[in-house]
Formats: C-alpha cells, structure tokens, sequence
C-alpha cells in the first residue's frame, strides 16, 4: 500500500531532522575534540644577538714582490699555492757580471791587506831604525863631552836621527794611507756583494704564493712584480648595514660561514670597523679576523659574517618565531585548553628571545597547529605524545 501525499511530507521532514541533527552532533564534537598542535617548550639557555653581513675572503697582509736590479729572470724556486717562509728565496736573475765584480772587489780587498801589512812591517823597521839612531846620538854626545870623538861626527849622528824620525813620520802616513784603502775595498765589497744579493728575490713573511706574473727567461724590470705572496692569517672583510654600527666593537667574537662550506661555521674576531659608510647601500666595511684557517680556501671567495653584538647566558627563552613578538602575548597549553598568556621579553636574538617575565620553564606553547588552521584561546588542544 503506497503513502498517501501528507505521509510522505512528513517522512521527508523527518529525515530531514534527523539529517540536520546529524550535521550539528558532527559540528559539536569538531568543535569539543582536542585540536593536534606543535608545541615549545620554555627552557634555559644562551641567547645571542648577530649582526650580518657579506664580503669577501682576504689576507691579514698581502705583499707583492719585485727584484730590486734588473735582469733575465734565470730561476723561479716556487710556483702558485706553494706555502713560503720569511727569508726564502723566491727567485733569482742573471748575476754573472756582478759575481766577476765581487771577485775583483775580493782581489782589490787582499791586495789593499797585502799592503797595509807591508807598510805595517816598514813603520816598525823604521821605528827600530830611529831608536838606534838615538841610542848612538846619546853614546857620542858623552863621548864628545869627554872630547874623545870630535865634534863633527856627534853632528852627523843628530842628522842621522833626523832622517830616521822623517822615515817614521812617512811611514806611518803610507801606513794610514793604505788603511784607508783597505777600507775602501771593503766598503766596495759590501756593496757589490749586497748587489749580488738583490740578485735573489726573497719572501719578508710566512704564507703562500696567489699569483706568479712573471716566468724563467723574462726581463724583470725594478717596480715589477714577480709574485703575490699573502701572509697565512685570513679575514673577511664584510659589509654591515649602517644600523647596527652603534652595536659593533673590536674583538667581538663572529662566526664566518664560506660559500664553499655552508655547513661549517669558523670562529672569528672584529679586527677593524671603519669609519666611513658606503653612501650608496649606507653599509659599513667591517673586518673579522678568523681565529682558525679553513684547509682549503681561495683568497677573494665568498663569505657570510655573524658578529655577535649581545649575549646572555641560561636565561628563560624562546624561539622567535613561537610567540607573537610584537604583541607580547602567546598562546600556553595549560590545562588541555590554549590560553594567552602576557610577557615581557628581555634580549632579542638572532633565533631566540630572552623572556624576562610572565612564562616559566617548562612551560607548553602552542606554536601551530597540524592543519594550519587558526587556535582560539579556550581551544581544547593535544600535543605530540599526548592522551
């Protein structure tokens, strides 16, 4: 037997109920079932303040390296990327002319020597001369007296002495004479044999050669450079924005990120601020000393500097991106419901911020939720791990 037309309105009412009903119990236990959300928990721990910037990777001191005398470049003991030390011959040019010049100023040298000795010999001898001479003047001066000799032979005893006083006087002008040459030749040697030295291009520090301009057979000129040799400190100099240079000092500590290394991070120091800003990008030229030298590096490559500007250490914190910062205000797990939660924050880091009152360690915020989907304070909320 069919429904009649009123039954079967009121059937499709029912259902309809029934269905809207449905609806509004599904809606009710959306809305009372515990929301899954990530949460932080408040610990202890440091937080520091970075100031960032860029620049490029360089040595502390870089010299470049020229011989002082021209010449035919004849040897090159060290090539690109070979590590050197102070006084370390680098290379040498043609020397022939001024090894012969040493030789001769060598001979010139002995032979002034040889001659200042003979002279030396010849004072002596007429020294010995002038002290007979006088011994026999005084024997005949006593003899005359008693009128044993004559006159005439005490006189030319007195000529004798004469002469041999003039031999000294002679003698030790030649001897002073040649001992001015002895010293000439020495000073002439000293400086041919410095000359021949300049032959020899010498590193002044400890490091490793960047660049070689120059090969064996060249013609190297004075104020050409030969090789780029860097010492082996390494710094970066970086650029900052101008905003932070109230923050900066010297021997702050930084961390120094390669490009080639973005994983590894090397310790470092502030070494110099300038004192001028890029008027441009209004950034400032910063360098950081790296307390430790990377195995492989390339001067000039790419670097990421952090300098730290601010710490403190096991203060109550919390990652910046867990709260609303500029609001001071969070959401808090308490009781299975998210609650908002007022604080005061203290040292804001580069990750973390200091929370100075109003949270406690221990303490569950709630960061997200699963679904990205807004929380509502009074929300029943389930961490990870949770019942």
């Amino acid at each position: 037997m069919s429904l009649g037309r009123a039954a079967r309105a009121r059937l499709k009412r029912g259902l309809l109920a029934a269905a809207a009903l449905g609806a509004l119990g599904v809606l009710a236990w959306q809305r009372t079932r515990p929301l899954g959300v990530e949460t932080w928990t408040v610990d202890r721990g440091p937080v520091v303040r970075e100031a960032f910037g860029t620049g490029l990777l360089e040595s502390v001191e870089q010299v470049e390296l020229g011989f002082e005398l021209p010449g035919r470049i004849t040897q090159l003991a060290v090539d690109e990327g070979d590590v050197v030390r102070a006084g370390q011959v680098l290379a040498e040019v043609d020397a022939t002319e001024l090894e012969a010049q040493l030789g001769v100023a060598d001979a010139n040298r002995s032979l002034a020597s040889l001659s200042t000795a003979r002279a030396r010999a010849d004072l002596e001898r007429a020294k010995a001369l002038r002290e007979r001479a006088r011994e026999d003047l005084e024997r005949a001066e006593r003899l005359a007296q008693a009128g044993v000799i004559p006159p005439a032979e005490r006189d030319a005893l007195g000529t004798r002495l004469a002469t041999a006083e003039a031999d000294v006087r002679a003698a030790l002008a030649t001897r002073a004479q040649l001992g001015q040459g002895v010293t000439v030749a020495s000073r002439s040697r000293e400086v041919t044999a410095s000359l021949a030295q300049r032959s020899k291009l010498r590193s002044p520090i400890d490091g490793f050669v960047v660049r070689r301009a120059r090969s064996v057979g060249d013609h190297a000129q004075v104020g050409q450079w030969v090789f780029r040799v860097a010492e082996e400190r390494l710094k970066v100099r970086a650029w900052l924005d101008e905003s932070v240079i109230a923050e900066l000092a010297t021997e702050q500590t930084a961390r120094v990120v390669l490009r080639s290394e973005p994983e590894r991070a090397y310790q470092g120091r502030v070494t110099r601020i300038a004192r001028e800003a890029d008027r441009q990008t209004h950034e400032v030229l910063v360098d950081v000393e790296l307390t430790e030298v990377p195995q492989r590096f390339a001067i000039g490559q790419r670097a990421d500097v952090y300098v730290q500007t601010a710490a403190r250490d096991q203060v109550v914190r919390l990652p910046l991106e867990a709260c609303r910062l500029a609001e001071q205000r969070c959401l808090v797990q308490r009781e299975g419901r998210a609650a908002l939660a007022s604080f005061e924050p203290g040292l804001i880091g580069s990750s973390f911020f200091e929370v100075k009152q109003g949270l406690l360690p221990g303490e569950q915020i709630v960061v997200s939720t699963r679904d990205g989907r807004e929380i509502a304070p009074g929300r029943r909320v389930q961490a990870p791990g949770q019942p």
